[in-house]
């Protein structure tokens, strides 16, 4: 997960960055007031926010306000670190998750994880996949699957796989990008040279240039996302 910080004092933030890296998240910039934070989840589209709910120039209820206002493509999650022993039931904070203290924050933290996509459309994706012949024994599978999450909360990111796609996947697996670029192609290769004909052309038709006989990464995980989404409607 892509996490943007935000403290009112630099050790604290060095804590929560320290913490945030031994959960496998990457932190893409700390901040110490409430305006920088802002500006860079404009920049960087991250998928949440951690912040105290205490911060100079603009408090997290402020931050909350303006997110939503900011309308960012895959709606970044912000999760707040309140006080030890503050009432949070009085705050006026729907649509954000608020903890109280940094291991209760990360413990909703770990909650916008895993709800990036809902059940029904997870169950979707891997039954299309299945049906079209990619083996799940290959980590091409597993990376498809994860990017695909990522297309269907933000179609943006498919116009830059290298840092929106195959960036976060290989920093969640600790691997190269260009590893997963490849991996998720030799995926398709496979499904192409021994998948499901009559399944892959449900879903391309007469898509793939001949030339080509199968579709590059960027072409097969745009038109799975638009196919997974007008199933879900």
């Amino acid at each position: 997960m892509d996490l943007l910080i935000g403290c009112a004092r630099k050790e604290s933030l060095q804590r929560a960055e320290a913490l945030a890296r031994e959960r496998g998240c990457f932190v893409l910039g700390g901040c110490l007031d409430g305006r920088q934070l802002l500006e860079q989840a404009r920049r960087e589209r991250p998928d949440a926010l951690l912040c105290e709910l205490v911060l100079p120039l603009l408090d997290g209820a402020a931050v909350l306000s303006r997110l939503g206002e900011l309308a960012l493509p895959g709606a970044p999650a912000l999760v707040l670190c309140a006080p030890r022993g503050m009432d949070r039931g009085s705050l006026p904070l729907a649509g954000a998750l608020v903890g109280e203290g940094w291991e209760e924050a990360f413990a909703c933290l770990d909650l916008v994880g895993r709800r990036q996509i809902d059940g029904p459309t997870a169950r979707r994706m891997a039954e299309r996949l299945q049906e079209m012949g990619f083996s799940t024994h290959l980590r091409g599978r597993e990376y498809i699957e994860r990017a695909l999450c990522l297309c269907l909360q933000d179609g943006e990111r498919l116009r830059d796989l290298r840092a929106r796609v195959y960036g976060p996947i290989a920093r969640e697996k600790g691997v190269r990008p260009e590893s997963v670029e490849r991996d998720i192609r030799y995926a398709i290769e496979h499904a192409w040279r021994y998948g499901k004909l009559s399944a892959l052309h449900l879903f391309f038709g007469y898509t793939v240039p001949p030339e080509k006989g199968k579709p590059g990464n960027r072409a097969f995980l745009a038109q799975m996302t638009e196919a997974i989404k007008r199933e879900g409607k």
